[in-house]
Parts: structure tokens; sequence; C-alpha cells
């Protein structure tokens, strides 16, 4: 980040972590019914709020709101939770792009439409 504001930075987005328990992969591997995986969606709520108060720490030290933090894993959520707010009107779930790819490789996944 210093090196960003040696080099003339004067805003920088910074995103955290989106819903990782809800990729493709890991609904294909890790979920039965298509929810997303509990366990995987922790990393998010660890790792954003240090981000957040890093972020206001840099920004205090140098006087101004420089670095910002980007809330990926609510925008993603609300996606996930909402497509059709977004465009997307089908019915077909996230990770079914993802089991036919893994099935197409002999690898297993938890879910065989």
């Amino acid at each position: 980040m210093q090196r960003l504001y040696d080099l003339g930075s004067r805003q920088v987005l910074v995103t955290g972590v989106g819903p990782l328990g809800c990729v493709p992969a890991i609904l294909a591997t890790r979920s039965r019914t298509g929810a997303c995986d509990l366990e995987m969606q922790r990393v998010p709520d660890m790792y954003n709020p240090q981000l957040v108060q890093l972020m206001s720490e840099l920004n205090s030290h140098y006087g101004a709101d420089v670095f910002v933090a980007v809330n990926a894993f609510k925008m993603h959520m609300d996606f996930i939770s909402d497509p059709a707010a977004y465009g997307n009107q089908r019915e077909k779930t996230q990770s079914d792009c993802m089991r036919s790819v893994y099935r197409r490789l002999n690898l297993p996944t938890h879910v065989t439409p």
C-alpha cells in the first residue's frame, strides 16, 4: 500500500473476499442442496472486517481516504440471492455448470444430477 501511495495513487479500491462458500467449484463439490457452504462462508466473515479496519488505519496514517474497502461479499450475495434483479431469469443454479465440468473430468461431486 505504501508503494502505491508513493507512486501517486490517491484513490484505491481494495476488494474484500466474496462469498467463498458460494463459488461454483465449492457448490459442485461440497453442497448437496445447492446452498452455500457455511464453513467456507466463515472466511470472509473473519477477513473482511479486518480489511476494513486496516483501511481505516491506513487512511488515518495518510490523513485522507486514500484506500476504500469494497464490500465484494455483499455485492455477490445480492446477485446470488436475487439474480432476477440483475437480469438473470434462468432457474439453473450456479453450480450446475461446474458439476458438468467435474463430471467430464471424472472429479467427484456431492450431487450428480
